[in-house]
């Protein structure tokens, strides 16, 4: 396989971990937590979870800006290509899951409550949402663009 092919491997197994992991706190452990009234059941998900998503989504980023560096998308080329419209889309997705997680570790998940929990669901679903919307537009890149 060529770099190029493990790179979008690598890319692929980070993103389903990560969006996969969401998926399942979203549809599992939040209605459970919301149901049995335990807020700490989804502070001792992201306790277990942090190992395996942060890396994942660690090694996205990395392979995610090496692949747009391949293709010579934006950031590193102009947005009006179709793989930098889509690096645009990817670029501006990762902002918006950064920004969520980081208000999510810094401020929702230390004060977990259960009336800071429907603020902590939108979080779950924002992010789980951007996931699948990202890897919509990673599969759009074989398919030559939006």
């Amino acid at each position: 396989m060529s770099w190029t092919g493990w790179t979008v491997w690598l890319h692929v197994v980070g993103a389903a971990v990560w969006v996969g992991g969401h998926l399942v706190l979203l549809v599992r452990y939040l209605p459970q937590a919301w149901r049995a009234r335990q807020p700490g059941l989804l502070r001792e998900f992201e306790r277990r979870y942090e190992g395996l998503g942060l890396p994942a989504l660690a090694l996205q980023v990395v392979t995610g800006l090496l692949l747009l560096a391949h293709y010579q998308a934006w950031p590193f080329g102009p947005l009006d290509t179709p793989y930098g419209r889509l690096g645009m889309w990817k670029i501006t997705g990762l902002t918006a899951t950064l920004l969520l997680a980081l208000h999510a570790r810094l401020h929702l998940l230390p004060r977990l409550s259960m009336q800071t929990l429907p603020l902590l669901a939108l979080h779950v679903l924002l992010v789980t949402l951007i996931g699948l919307g990202l890897a919509w537009v990673g599969v759009a890149v074989r398919w030559g663009g939006l």
